[in-house]
């Protein structure tokens, strides 16, 4: 076990039963498992699916068949793979980093373990939990105990079941434009809607232009909000 990369090894049978029951898995299914870690839930997963496996640990490498293994930050890779779920124990460090990424991606379903807190995060009125709304139905499956992993975690986990919503916002459209400042993330995102001048008018005197979205704090975000939504 390495703490500094946040293992935590799921060893509960039943509950690794409901994960992959939860995915409702087919045969033409490929799911990528973040963090496999011994393998527990990827021989579960490699029974009913193609499984592609991304472990940053490089002292870990599994040879299971139906699965593609990958030593590697899924953060870095995971825009270059292609999968239709998303079935993982995730490390909590990596949670919103993660959920970032999902964001741009198109997938199906995914299921995951995530901490108790951060799932309170997504579910809440702050930013984050707005934004995470915005792209996924959230359905939870149930609170998961300390004791179903080795080493037992510090706090208690979540399984919750995440569904792409099928939808259009300036909101979701500024968020996939995250790498632009504003000032022109709001033209491109009304583009076709208001005209720029309209625009201009609708955003002048704003003061967190110059940002990018994700460098907002809460205040920020919330006039923006109003100010997307007037």
């Amino acid at each position: 076990m390495k703490p500094n990369l946040d293992q935590h090894f799921m060893v509960d049978e039943n509950i690794l039963n409901r994960i992959v029951d939860a995915a409702d898995l087919k045969k033409d299914d490929v799911v990528l498992e973040i963090g496999p870690g011994t393998g527990n839930l990827t021989r579960l997963l490699a029974k009913k699916a193609k499984v592609i496996c991304v472990e940053k640990d490089f002292d870990i490498a599994l040879s299971i068949k139906n699965t593609k293994f990958y030593n590697a930050n899924v953060l870095d890779v995971i825009e270059r793979l292609e999968f239709t779920k998303i079935v993982s124990n995730i490390p909590f460090s990596i949670s919103e980093p993660l959920f970032k990424k999902m964001f741009k991606l198109d997938f199906e379903l995914a299921v995951l373990t995530v901490g108790m807190k951060f799932y309170e995060l997504i579910t809440s009125d702050k930013r984050f939990g707005i934004v995470t709304r915005e792209f996924f139905d959230i359905e939870f499956m149930g609170e998961i105990p300390k004791s179903a992993f080795r080493p037992e975690p510090r706090v208690k986990s979540a399984l919750i079941v995440l569904k792409p919503k099928d939808s259009d916002s300036v909101l979701k459209r500024l968020v996939l434009l995250d790498d632009k400042k504003l000032k022109n993330s709001i033209l491109k995102a009304f583009e076709g809607e208001k005209t720029k001048k309209e625009i201009r008018e609708k955003i002048k005197g704003a003061v967190y232009l110059e940002k990018r979205f994700w460098e907002l704090n809460e205040t920020e975000f919330r006039q923006l909000r109003l100010l997307v939504l007037s």
